[in-house]
């Protein structure tokens, strides 16, 4: 496969593994069986080019998918009155919103749960219909934060959620 990222590959591995898994659908989020697949994306540096990738999963692949924003982020401002409309056009698609937490250099675990939080409030003040999920920033460096759970907030790192395989 080439380095160059385009829609024309994402659609080639999106139905590549839907062929493998033998999957007729993608998951929901918020699919209560043992078994299901999903897609999360982790925007790290462009809302625009978020709203541009949610258009074409609905408009070309039908499928519904999870898009994780942070909240403090040195590319963009989440809360800008455009980034605003392009996140509730990405929600009317049909897509979920939800935290791609920044723990922004916290070393303790209480500090890290207080930010957590104070994140997690602000985009449920912005945005309707945020899930109780996030997905931590450079997960690596959380080690406090690995639980499945945090006091209610469901971490996308955890087995459940996170599974990372072999190709198939």
């Amino acid at each position: 496969m080439k380095d160059n990222f385009s829609y024309n590959e994402y659609k080639k591995i999106i139905s590549y593994y839907m062929r493998k898994l033998k999957l007729t659908k993608i998951e929901n989020i918020n699919n209560k069986s043992s078994n299901f697949f999903f897609i999360r994306h982790d925007v790290e540096f462009s809302v625009l080019r978020a709203f541009n990738l949610a258009k074409f999963e609905k408009e070309k692949l039908n499928i519904k998918s999870n898009f994780f924003f942070q909240i403090k982020n040195n590319c963009y401002n989440l809360i800008s009155n455009k980034n605003i409309e392009l996140v509730k056009k990405i929600q009317k698609m049909g897509h979920n919103v939800g935290l791609h937490f920044n723990y922004n250099g916290k070393d303790n675990q209480k500090d890290i749960k207080k930010e957590l939080f104070n994140q997690f409030f602000l985009l449920k003040k912005y945005f309707n219909n945020i899930k109780n999920y996030f997905s931590p920033h450079r997960p690596n460096s959380m080690k406090s934060l690995q639980k499945s759970k945090v006091s209610g907030l469901i971490n996308l790192y955890s087995k459940k959620y996170f599974t990372p395989f072999e190709e198939v």
